[in-house]
């Protein structure tokens, strides 16, 4: 074993680290760093889900009792925003979908907005806990290359803060988690030929409320206007993959993908780790 390993074992055992979840404290269980970057040893087969990955991810950040609390999404859900159904049966379209089509093609996520996911996702965002952005964004790339596998993206954009709000907070927590996805990427990853992070593409000029609490006719109208392009050349006629950390209502991922479809954008497709269990 090598010095370092056995430095961090002897530093675990002196300083267990603090479950971002519940806080107790705990004897965290390390894994090397190429298999934290390597999600294809975790892919699945198929389109089927992957409940250990999350576990595996981010065992260092959580106890043993809270690290089993993610619920992956998984069918049936909505065909076009990925809204989850209660009720066993095949994917379809719902409703809503139905009688207000969104502009974006597609919306899909990693899990439920929960639990242990929730927890992380509060940690990242809101108590700048920004060394679990790694494993969240190896999770988030393995949702990438479980549902978009067939479709070769041109660009992918995180949702983009104001600056008012990117200088308050430090970060933009939607492009934390897909920042590492280049050394992530592998030969078989089809959908990610010649794709590249463009955080700049959309930018936010309206400076909007937080949504928390809201209804959906609020988000829509708190979000509206919200986004602009600032050269709409690099997205015409592309396929573009909008990244955020939750979906909720969808009004926020909608109104980006508004923004690029009037751009000229030829596809635009929803990826966020987590989205709330509506539907």
């Amino acid at each position: 074993m090598k010095p370092k390993s056995l430095f961090r074992m002897f530093k675990a055992f002196l300083y267990p680290p603090k479950c971002l979840a519940c806080g107790s404290l705990f004897q965290a269980v390390h894994r090397c760093r190429h298999d934290a970057l390597n999600p294809e040893r975790h892919a699945p087969s198929g389109n089927a889900a992957t409940p250990n990955l999350f576990e595996k991810a981010v065992s260092g950040f959580l106890c043993p009792a809270c690290n089993t609390g993610c619920t992956p999404v998984e069918p049936p859900f909505c065909t076009q925003c990925g809204t989850l159904f209660s009720s066993s049966g095949e994917d379809h379209m719902c409703d809503a979908c139905i009688r207000t089509p969104p502009f974006f093609d597609s919306a899909r996520a990693f899990g439920v907005y929960e639990n242990s996911l929730m927890a992380l996702v509060h940690s990242l965002k809101y108590k700048k806990d920004l060394q679990v952005a790694r494993p969240l964004g190896q999770m988030l790339f393995n949702c990438l290359n479980r549902f978009f596998s067939d479709i070769e993206m041109d660009a992918a954009v995180p949702v983009p803060l104001h600056p008012i709000k990117f200088r308050a907070r430090g970060f933009n927590q939607a492009y934390l988690l897909m920042r590492r996805w280049p050394d992530m990427m592998g030969s078989g990853d089809a959908c990610l030929s010649g794709f590249k992070i463009k955080k700049s593409i959309i930018e936010r000029k309206k400076n909007t409320r937080s949504q928390a609490g809201m209804n959906g006719n609020a988000r829509l109208s708190n979000v509206k206007g919200a986004f602009y392009l600032k050269d709409p050349s690099e997205v015409s006629g592309k396929r573009i993959l909008v990244v955020d950390d939750v979906m909720t209502t969808g009004a926020t991922v909608n109104e980006c993908a508004k923004t690029l479809k009037k751009g000229g954008a030829r596809e635009v497709h929803v990826l966020t780790l987590a989205r709330t269990c509506i539907g």
